[in-house]
C-alpha cells in the first residue's frame, strides 16, 4: 500500500490506521519509530503540509499501539488520545472534556487497536474511570453505555448516588429505562426501544444513548 494523505487519514477509523500502518510500513517495527520518520513514511504530503489533525491522529494510533498501558491509566494521555481519535485538535496545555458519544467511540477503537497488537482487550483503570465518570458528570449523563461500564460506579460515586442509597432510589426510573434501552441496543432491538420513552426527558436521554453508539467522527 501507498502511502495516504492527510483527507484519508481523517476519513479512517483508527483501527483501519493502524492496519495501514502495518502495510506500509512492511516489516517495519513502526511503533518505535521516531515522529519524523513515522510522518515521512505513512504521509503522501511533506511533514510542514500534512493537517495537524491527521497528524495528531496518526501519532496517538502509534501511542495505542506502543504505548497502551499509559493510554488505559493516566487521564490526560486518555484525554487527548480521545480527541485525536475523533478528529479533534488537541491542546496539551488545558482541560479540553470531550463528550461521551466521542469517548465510547474511541474507547472501542483503542479497544480493537491493543487487541490488535496485544491479542486481548484492556482494562481501564487507575485515573481513567474517575476521569470518564467526571466527563459524564459534566454533560449531565447518568447512565452510560456498555463500553464505558467501567465507570458506571465510579459515576454513580461522583453523583452521590451509591446504589440503593435514597438519591439513587428516586433516580431508579430513568436509570432502568436507560439500563433497558443500552441492552435492547445491544441486542438489535431497535423498534422496542420507542415503547420506552414515557416523556420528552426520558425520549431525550434515550436519544443521547443510541446516538453515542451510532456517532462517527469519519463521515463527518
Amino acid at each position: 500500500m501507498e502511502s495516504i494523505n492527510s483527507q484519508q487519514v481523517l476519513k479512517t477509523h483508527p483501527i483501519g490506521l493502524y492496519s495501514n500502518f502495518d502495510t506500509i510500513c512492511g516489516d517495519e517495527d513502526w511503533l518505535d519509530w521516531e515522529t519524523d520518520t513515522l510522518l515521512e513514511t505513512v504521509f503522501e504530503e511533506k511533514p510542514d503540509d500534512i493537517d495537524p489533525v491527521a497528524m495528531d491522529k496518526a501519532l496517538a494510533v502509534q501511542a495505542a499501539a506502543a504505548n497502551s498501558n499509559l493510554v488505559v491509566t493516566d487521564a490526560v494521555a486518555f484525554e487527548k488520545l480521545v480527541h485525536a481519535f475523533c478528529n479533534n485538535p488537541c491542546n496539551t496545555d488545558i482541560f479540553q472534556p470531550p463528550e461521551v458519544e466521542e469517548v465510547v467511540y474511541a474507547t472501542e477503537q483503542l479497544r480493537e487497536i491493543i487487541k490488535e497488537v496485544h491479542g486481548k482487550a484492556p482494562e481501564f483503570s487507575c485515573e481513567i474511570p474517575g476521569y470518564v465518570a467526571a466527563v459524564a458528570i459534566h454533560h449531565g449523563w447518568l447512565v452510560l453505555p456498555r463500553p464505558l461500564e467501567f465507570a458506571q460506579k465510579a459515576l454513580f460515586g461522583l453523583a452521590g448516588m451509591e446504589e440503593h442509597s435514597v438519591k439513587w432510589q428516586a433516580s431508579r426510573p430513568l436509570i432502568d429505562v436507560g439500563r433497558k434501552a443500552i441492552d435492547m441496543f445491544e441486542l438489535g432491538e431497535f423498534a422496542d426501544i420507542d415503547e420506552l420513552i414515557g416523556d420528552d426527558f426520558a425520549a431525550s436521554f434515550i436519544g443521547r444513548i443510541v446516538g453515542a453508539y451510532l456517532f462517527d467522527p469519519t463521515t463527518v
